[in-house]
């Protein structure tokens, strides 16, 4: 052994084993790749991602995560708040439906209601001209009753027919117009209010059992008269019956003519 061996520590005299020094290794990252041409800014743009993943395990947690887009929030939410709008339309889709429903079934019975007050009047009349004689003819004219049923059933068409301008259509004025100095006369029916009134469905219905029940009071009130006085009223009926008028002008001269005759006699 020589003096230099001596002047050695143990551990570094030769034979002893010797201690090799600790290496302290920095943790690995993942190298990006660099784009060799700087040019293609798209790789570089991809590499971004995968080098900041590598390198940050919460940035990985996060690239495993379900993206959630801005712009799908503002979907989900628009379509939460779609869902009154919709319930609204569903609402007023089933209440236009509800009315749709109800006029056609008022439809269905004003038709019922105007064929039948047609065919109620015209069979009256026809008993009165064609059977003055028979008792049942004369109970059941001679009731004032008889007339009801037209008027009951005019009085519910007209209810149902009467809307806020009706009355302004049949007596249209002002009175604010009508105290202006002059001639100027106010609520004074119009052709033209009428002819928009009567263009109603419901308001000609009306008119039409107005002018039954009309028509069937004077066929009424000539057969009673006929009946009393031994006048002949058929003609005068149903001329009555169609167009009013011509029948009362048809009563009255047939009237005029029996007490002639009578008196010669």
């Amino acid at each position: 052994m020589s003096v230099l061996s001596c002047c050695l520590p143990p551990s570094l005299r030769t034979g002893a084993p010797r201690m090799q020094p600790l290496q302290i290794q920095a943790p690995q990252q993942a190298a990006a790749p660099r784009c060799r041409i700087q040019r293609a800014s798209g790789c570089a743009a991809s590499e971004a991602p995968a080098v900041a993943a590598a390198g940050s395990p919460r940035t990985a947690v996060h690239q495993h995560a379900p993206l959630r887009s801005p712009m799908l929030h503002r979907h989900r939410g628009g379509a939460r708040r779609a869902v009154a709008p919709q319930a609204a339309r569903g609402a007023a889709a089933a209440a236009a439906a509800a009315a749709a429903a109800a006029a056609a079934a008022q439809q269905s019975l004003v038709s019922q209601l105007f064929a039948a007050s047609t065919v109620y009047a015209f069979a009256v009349a026809a008993l009165m001209a064609l059977a003055p004689r028979w008792s049942g003819t004369r109970a059941a004219v001679r009731s004032p009753l008889v007339l009801a049923p037209l008027c009951l059933v005019y009085g519910l068409l007209l209810a149902w027919s009467w809307q806020p301008d009706t009355f302004s259509l049949v007596l249209p004025g002002s009175l604010a117009e009508g105290l202006k100095g002059g001639f100027n006369p106010q609520f004074m029916p119009s052709l033209p209010g009428i002819c928009t009134l009567f263009s109603r469905w419901l308001t000609a219905a009306s008119l039409w059992v107005h002018l039954l029940a009309v028509n069937l009071f004077a066929a009424r009130e000539m057969y009673l008269q006929g009946d009393l006085e031994g006048v002949p009223t058929w003609h005068s009926i149903l001329l009555c019956m169609a167009i009013a008028p011509l029948g009362l002008l048809s009563h009255a001269v047939t009237r005029a003519a029996v007490r002639r005759s009578t008196r010669r006699a």
